[in-house]
């Protein structure tokens, strides 16, 4: 019976929309952070604030954050809009960062110079150091999202996370490798859509929005 129901639930289409955090401190100061726990910076909230005013507009069953304050304050823009409580889920966290946690972009560059440069041109094949590899993160999101879509089949789920996790489900879904696609921006929806067990891309980093409060990691990332 239980395998009728999963069979049932993969018939019908679910959409995902995937939204990145707002500007956050780190965001603002240059700094890598990954599971650190920095929280929104004024211009951050703003960004928030715009996206819940388009999410707003859209069907909306549940919301799923980050528990990081930064993916979850962003969410709870949205939540008090559409009057859904937020939901926090630890596999929407960045990637763990291990010893480039909170430290400067340049400083890891001259720290870690191996590291780092693997970060930068081949990111599929990159781990920080004593931190999470890439594949390992993207194979943790890509399963939560297929459990999140079996769990709300045939609805609209919003679940806001943050660069990497976005960028990694994006590139599996696109048969890509992840250096080919770009950064989302902050404060974007990036949409999936769940239907006969397949997870498909149909929109990234939409942010239209957001107006001139667009604000994106800089090159060196």
């Amino acid at each position: 019976m239980q395998a009728l129901v999963y069979w049932l639930s993969d018939s019908m289409k679910t959409t995902l929309y995937m939204i990145r955090h707002g500007q956050s401190r780190a965001n603002l100061e240059g700094c890598f952070l990954g599971q650190g726990d920095w929280d929104l910076t004024e211009l951050g909230h703003a960004q928030a604030e715009c996206a819940a005013s388009y999410l707003k507009g859209l069907r909306c069953d549940a919301i799923y954050a980050s528990d990081l304050c930064r993916a979850f304050h962003t969410a709870q823009h949205t939540a008090d809009a559409v009057g859904l409580p937020v939901v926090a889920e630890r596999d929407l966290r960045e990637i763990d960062a291990g010893d480039w946690e909170f430290m400067p972009f340049e400083e890891i560059d001259a720290v870690y110079p191996t590291a780092y440069k693997r970060w930068r041109e081949n990111i599929d094949r990159a781990q920080c150091v004593n931190g999470e590899s890439v594949m390992h993160l993207q194979e943790r999101v890509v399963a939560m999202l297929r459990r999140i879509a079996r769990q709300h089949a045939g609805q609209t789920v919003l679940l806001f996370s943050h660069a990497t996790p976005i960028r990694v489900a994006a590139a599996h879904c696109l048969g890509k490798a992840v250096k080919d696609v770009p950064w989302a921006t902050n404060a974007s929806a990036t949409k999936f859509e769940y239907e006969d067990g397949e997870l498909t891309l149909a929109d990234y980093s939409y942010d239209a929005y957001m107006g001139e409060l667009v604000t994106n990691l800089p090159a060196n990332v």
